[in-house]
């Protein structure tokens, strides 16, 4: 009974103190925030507070552009700066300034001007000649803004400092800089006479040639004595126009492709839960679920001596546009996706002009039918071949030389016949770079990595950095532009944007392109108004990159597979069967890749050919007999919904019954005799049924 009458006191007080407490916290906070109020207002009443002028630091440059650029009137030097003397040319000589000026600009020290920040020559007596032009801001050493009174004739010396000069004004612009010609440095619009002002913006054009730059008009405006132009300059990456090898990787879903992929990329090793994938997947479902869904696309960046570029040094981790100004070579990999269920994805990756394949297996799980089918496709695309073993930390080392030989063993037998070879070593790395995918079309590497450890990746990086380019796209540049659509968004404030592989020609900006072919087959003109390449807004890209446009107009719907072309065959080179053109009906050498395959006519196969994805029907086979595996035959079809833009001689993939890949190379176009494609007939399949039921 004592303790329960305690409890009950402490309830009937805590019950009784508690509303004054609260009251007490209340009024406590009120008088502390009336206090603050008070306090801020008065401060800001009568205190008065002077503003702190940050004195300008002269850095060693400005000083050393003190010297070099700025002219006193009182002693002029005999290697005057070019500004100067043709600012006095100007000035006595071309613009018939009255004689009583000469004497006054050459010998009279009043004319110094006496800003403390600027030892310029006064040009206060011209403006007042022409009031009406507005005088610019005084010339900053900083920034990305240049004033430049002439530019004629500099002597090799001077040129370099030009040149220099400008590296820094774009260096401070990252990569833009602005040119005011006809204009002094105290910001006074002088001008130019046509002639000089055209010679000086060819001076300009020969400096930005010097740094990898381009030079655009971007206006003309008066000045006293002439025009003054305003120019752009704009950095071009060094290695824009690089054709770039692409890899795409291929392997079962949990091999751990975008973990390495992560790892090549960004140099950093993965933490055993995938954090460095993390960098690569782009969707959250792909977070979450640990699978690829989507094409994910890497660089890697390699300069003259084999190194790397895209990891992290003591000046920060390089930006894409560093990249592409050190490389010699770029690397473009295609990460794409494992699951059975996004096997649409992974064969028209595929289709992306590929030139080496990375099959990526997992060494704990071993081999699979899914991998199989990777190296059977990869096989029949006659792309070559070097596998990478993933996971080697979860290994033993007698489980690891199982794995080992049983991809040796598969890579040996048919179809096949491969020559693997186990690389361990740099010697190794040398030997089977010196013919891998040349000489030896055979050979297939093999290694073993981990992307927790680090086991194998310098041997990995080694062998990659000895890749080069297989197609001569150097060649296939001077062809006519050709761009295979894979891409397509709309872009809030830019329009339409498609993105794709440039398979032939060098393509610019403001470009008259033909976009097509539509359901009917034709094609409609569109204008290039800007191009991207790898997250990189340029100008001018060549055949081998991967790019994006944004196009105007465009009337017709859009779809993967589309094509954009510098022009259209004619009538009679479509006649011919070497060319390419627009069909519904084509034949192609056939290969059934599949064990359990069958292909017969009035079959329906789904034709994966570049970026397309379209059902076609089998309408002949030569030889007048299902086609088994192995089997190899002529066989003729037709696209059952819209025609293609097809070339002779490039492969296709086929995909037909319950799973069942077959390889295709297309061999004959076929047209009517006026070179126009054959279309179905106009009593389709659905419409024949139709009329049974009627009838």
């Amino acid at each position: 009974q004592s303790h329960l009458s305690i409890r009950k006191s402490k309830m009937i007080l805590r019950t009784l103190l508690a509303p004054i407490l609260d009251t007490v916290f209340y009024f406590t906070s009120f008088c502390l925030a009336l206090l603050t109020l008070w306090k801020g207002l008065l401060f800001s009443t009568f205190s008065i507070r002077k503003p702190v002028q940050k004195k300008r630091k002269r850095t060693k440059r400005s000083s050393e552009r003190l010297q070099h650029q700025k002219l006193r009137i009182n002693l002029l030097p005999k290697e005057a700066d070019n500004d100067s003397e043709d600012l006095l040319e100007d000035v006595s000589i071309e613009h018939n300034v009255p004689t009583e000026c000469g004497p006054t600009l050459l010998n009279s020290e009043k004319t110094e001007t006496k800003s403390p920040r600027h030892n310029y020559v006064d040009y206060s007596h011209l403006k007042s000649k022409s009031n009406t032009i507005e005088k610019l801001e005084p010339e900053d050493d900083n920034g990305n803004v240049e004033y430049k009174l002439k530019l004629l004739d500099p002597t090799t010396h001077r040129f370099q400092q030009l040149v220099t000069q400008l590296k820094w004004r774009l260096s401070e612009g990252n990569g833009i800089a602005y040119y005011e010609i006809g204009v002094a440095d105290d910001g006074s619009k002088i001008g130019l006479a046509e002639s000089d002002l055209r010679d000086s913006i060819e001076t300009l054009h020969r400096m930005a040639n010097e740094v990898n730059a381009e030079v655009l008009l971007l206006r003309h405006r008066p000045g006293i004595h002439g025009l003054v132009g305003q120019l752009l300059v704009r950095k071009l990456p060094a290695g824009l126009l690089y054709p770039e090898v692409r890899i795409p990787l291929l392997g079962n879903e949990d091999s751990g492709k975008s973990t390495l992929l992560g790892v090549l990329s960004k140099g950093h090793l993965d933490n055993g839960r995938g954090a460095a994938r993390l960098h690569v997947l782009k969707h959250r479902h792909e977070v979450l679920s640990g699978r690829t869904s989507d094409i994910g696309r890497e660089i890697l960046g390699i300069d003259s001596i084999g190194e790397i570029l895209n990891y992290s040094s003591g000046y920060g981790v390089p930006s894409l546009s560093e990249i592409y100004e050190s490389s010699t070579k770029v690397l473009s990999f295609l990460d794409l996706a494992g699951h059975v269920k996004y096997n649409k994805t992974t064969l028209s990756g595929l289709g992306n002009s590929p030139e080496y394949t990375m099959v990526v297996v997992a060494a704990n799980l071993g081999v699979d039918g899914l991998n199989e089918e990777h190296l059977v496709l990869a096989n029949g695309l006659d792309v070559p071949i070097f596998v990478v073993l993933t996971k080697s930390d979860l290994c033993s080392k007698e489980e690891l030389m199982a794995a080992q030989k049983k991809v040796s063993h598969l890579l040996a037998e048919e179809p096949y016949k491969k020559k693997p070879f186990v690389i361990d070593s740099m010697d190794h790395v040398t030997t089977a770079s010196g013919s891998f995918g040349r000489n030896d079309r055979n050979l297939v590497p093999i290694f073993t990595i981990s992307n927790v450890t680090g086991l194998g990746l310098e041997l990995l990086k080694s062998f990659l950095s000895v890749l080069d380019r297989r197609k001569d796209w150097e060649q296939l540049r001077k062809e006519p532009v050709e761009l295979r659509i894979d891409g397509f968004y709309s872009v809030t404030g830019v329009g339409t944007v498609v993105s794709g592989t440039l398979t032939q020609g060098i393509l610019s900006t403001h470009t008259q392109l033909r976009l097509g072919p539509n359901e009917h087959g034709q094609f409609e003109s569109v204008s290039v108004k800007s191009i991207h390449t790898n997250r990189l807004e340029t100008t001018k890209v060549g055949a081998g990159q991967s790019v994006s446009l944004a196009i105007t107009p465009v009337n017709s719907t859009i779809r993967k597979g589309m094509v954009l072309l510098e022009s259209l065959p004619t009538v009679e080179e479509q006649n011919e069967e070497e060319h390419n053109s627009v069909v519904w009906d084509f034949e192609a050498e056939v290969t059934v890749l599949s064990k359990n395959g069958r292909m017969d006519i009035n079959y329906e196969a789904v034709v994966y050919y570049s970026a397309s994805l379209q059902s076609a029907t089998v309408l002949d086979i030569q030889r007048q007999r299902p086609l088994m595996y192995g089997e190899k035959d002529s066989v003729r079809f037709r696209y059952k919904t819209r025609p293609e833009f097809m070339k002779i001689g490039e492969k296709i993939i086929l995909c037909f019954g319950s799973g069942s890949k077959a390889i295709g190379v297309i061999s004959r176009l076929l047209h009517d005799c006026e070179g126009r494609p054959l279309s179905p007939s106009s009593c389709s399949r659905k419409r024949r049924e139709k009329n049974s039921i009627a009838a």
